[in-house]
C-alpha cells in the first residue's frame, strides 16, 4: 500500500474513498462531498451534521494509506467511454494499469506482462475523479 502525505491523500481521495492514517483516524467524503473523519473502528458519520473538522496543523505530518471503493470491470469500462474518466485496474498491490481517456498503447505492457483479457474483467477497478 502507498503511504502518502496528508496533501498527497486528499488530492487522490476518490468520492467513495477513504483514508486512514498511522494514528486511526479515517476520512472520507459524505454523499453530499463534505469531507468528514471519524475514527477507526466506528461507522462512517452519514451527514454533515456528525462530521468532524480535518484541522490540517494536526494531520500536516501525518502519513495515510487510501483505502479504494472499487468496482467491477463493467462499471469502469461505462466510466471510462461514456464518462471520459481515467480508470485503474488493481490486479494486485505492485501491479496496477491506469488508463487514461484519450490515451492509447495500455495494452502493449500489459501483454509484455502477461496480462489477458480475462485478468482484465476480473480485476478490481478504481474510478478516478
Amino acid at each position: 500500500m502507498e503511504k502518502l502525505t496528508t496533501a498527497q491523500m486528499l488530492e487522490k481521495l476518490g468520492f467513495g474513498d477513504s483514508a486512514i492514517n498511522q494514528k486511526g483516524y479515517i476520512v472520507g467524503y459524505t454523499d453530499k462531498g463534505e469531507l468528514i473523519t471519524w475514527n477507526e473502528g466506528e461507522e462512517k458519520p452519514g451527514t454533515s451534521d456528525d462530521k468532524f473538522t480535518l484541522y490540517y496543523p494536526w494531520v500536516k505530518n501525518d502519513v495515510w494509506v487510501i483505502r479504494y471503493e472499487f468496482v467491477g470491470f463493467e462499471e469502469a469500462q461505462h466510466a471510462h467511454t461514456e464518462e471520459h474518466k481515467t480508470v485503474v485496474c488493481h490486479l494486485n498491490d505492485d501491479q496496477q494499469y491506469r488508463f487514461v481517456h484519450g490515451e492509447y498503447g495500455h495494452f502493449k505492457q500489459m501483454a509484455n506482462d502477461g496480462i489477458s483479457l480475462e485478468d482484465l474483467t476480473k480485476g478490481k477497478w478504481q474510478i478516478e475523479n
